[in-house]
Parts: structure tokens; sequence; C-alpha cells
């Protein structure tokens, strides 16, 4: 079977050598399993508006968020289905990092990073729709700053409309 999971770190590095494969073979997964990663990157973006994500599953064995980033851009690279599984990866751009800290506030960074990730999506519900595990395998999970409220401590003098500013100037100039 091609998606099983040994540890995290392994199963990321299976993920990408086989999407890295399907890319090089032309090998794919399909347009519906693209669109849905690209839907829930479009509603995870940090300059988004109306509803979360709503393709969102709990998926089994999916680890904890390690890093949370706010989402500028999105490039969906390449999908593989197997059953009722899929993987897919995306070049993302983000433009902040937030920080649980003790006190329980969230501390926000404004950092601009553009990182590689990969999903599993599953099939589920009455019309076997495609939905998207929202941890992807490198631990890393979207969050709409805007969203956060009074918890947030802005960290070296960033503020949301920087980040916001920052996530059009990412618009403005797409990732090919």
């Amino acid at each position: 079977m091609l998606l099983r999971r040994t540890s995290r770190t392994r199963w990321a590095v299976v993920i990408h050598a086989a999407l890295a494969a399907a890319v090089t073979t032309g090998c794919a997964g399909g347009d519906d399993i693209e669109v849905v990663a690209a839907s829930y990157l479009q509603q995870a973006a940090v300059t988004a508006t109306g509803p979360a994500p709503s393709a969102l599953r709990s998926c089994e064995g999916e680890g904890p968020i390690r890093y949370e980033r706010a989402l500028a851009g999105h490039r969906v690279l390449a999908s593989l289905i197997d059953g009722d599984t899929a993987m897919v990866s995306a070049e993302v751009v983000t433009v902040a990092g937030v920080r649980r800290a003790p006190n329980d506030l969230l501390e926000v960074t404004r950092e601009t990073r553009v990182d590689t990730l990969s999903w599993v999506l599953v099939r589920a519900g009455i019309d076997s729709s495609w939905g998207i595990c929202a941890v992807s395998f490198e631990g890393v999970g979207f969050v709409r700053i805007d969203t956060l409220g009074n918890r947030v401590r802005w960290v070296g003098g960033t503020s949301l409309a920087a980040i916001l500013a920052a996530a059009d100037s990412v618009a403005r100039n797409a990732i090919p």
C-alpha cells in the first residue's frame, strides 16, 4: 500500500518521495483532490473572508500542530490517490508565525517563509467527498490572524496591518 505510516518523520519522507516521483513520471492523483486542497488553502489564507475551511477532517494518527503560520499564498504541486486516501503537496508562502506562550497569549511574529508541505485527504461522509487533514505532515497548521481576538501579543513591532500588507504583497507577486 502506498500510504502507510511508520513514524511522522518517515511518513513525510515517503510522501515527498512519492509526490516527487509523481511529478517526474507524470502520474497524478486527479483534479478533484487538487481542487479540494486549493480550496482549503484559499480559505485558510490570512486575507480570506468568510467561514473557515469547510473540507477539514480529523484524521487518525494526525499529530499535533507544531507550527502555526499565517498563510499568504500557495501553489498545489502534485497529488496521488490510493483508494479512499490521497496525498497532495503544495508550495506555501507564510507571512507570520504564531507561538502559544505559557501565559496563554498568542505571540505573533512577522516572518516570511516559503515551504513545501504535504497533506492527506480522505473520502468521508454520505457522498464520499474528499476532505483534507488539517495538520500537514510537517506539523504546520494555518491560522487566520484576524480571528485571534485580544489574546495576541505582537512581537518585534509587528501588527495585523503589517501582516496583511505582507500578505497583499505576496498576492500581487503570485507564486508562478
